[in-house]
């Protein structure tokens, strides 16, 4: 059976000890280095393959399973790999098509992925709703401060696996990760938030996903 660490253990604090306005931040490494090992050390739009072979990558992946696959690792699923995880989710062999048009076709959206998952491996977890930015910061603070990356979606999809908080609402920061369409693993401004916040209402998806 498989040793699921501590929920606190990934959780760095790095709270400052100064007069007021307090900061506070806190980053979860641990989840941080899972994407840099499975994702971002590519510097390109790609997913480690398979833990057999942990140079091979796949070039344009599903985001939204090697974001899961990230959070499967966190939560300590250490024998799972993006071939095992596009096997059971259903979605590795699927095709959509639709004539006289160029735009991607994401049938795997519609066939209840998360739920095959877990049903396939025990881990998952339930898409939250929010409300403004506001609701979507306390919400990835809950979920940080119990060791739990969120993912959410953007083009493709985000995870967030940090915050700082500030004095005032426009000084504080969330550490975010992604693939596609550019790679990243940074700091995100609060203004920067507000307009992935914004974006993400506007297309009417504006939920986080969490253990």
């Amino acid at each position: 059976s498989l040793a699921i660490p501590p929920a606190t253990a990934n959780a760095e604090d790095t709270t400052m000890d100064r007069s007021a306005p307090a900061t506070s931040a806190r980053l979860l490494s641990d989840t941080v280095g899972i994407f840099h090992e499975l994702i971002g050390r590519f510097e390109q739009h790609g997913v480690a393959a398979s833990s057999d072979a942990p140079m091979e990558f796949y070039l344009q992946p599903c985001v939204y399973l090697s974001l899961h696959l990230v959070q499967m690792r966190e939560a300590g699923w250490d024998d799972i790999d993006y071939d095992h995880i596009a096997a059971v989710s259903g979605a590795s062999a699927l095709f959509a098509y639709e004539p006289d048009s160029f735009d991607p076709k994401y049938a795997n959206l519609s066939i209840g992925m998360d739920d095959r998952i877990a049903d396939a491996t025990g881990f998952g977890y339930a898409w939250t709703p929010f409300s403004g930015a506001e609701g979507a910061w306390r919400a990835i603070v809950q979920s940080v401060d119990a060791g739990r990356s969120v993912k959410g979606w953007d083009w493709e999809n985000i995870l967030f696996a940090g915050y700082e908080d500030a004095g005032e609402s426009a000084e504080r920061r969330v550490y975010a990760m992604t693939d596609g369409p550019g790679t990243y693993s940074k700091w995100l401004t609060w203004e920067e938030f507000g307009s992935w916040v914004a974006r993400i209402e506007e297309w009417g998806v504006g939920k986080l996903g969490s253990g």
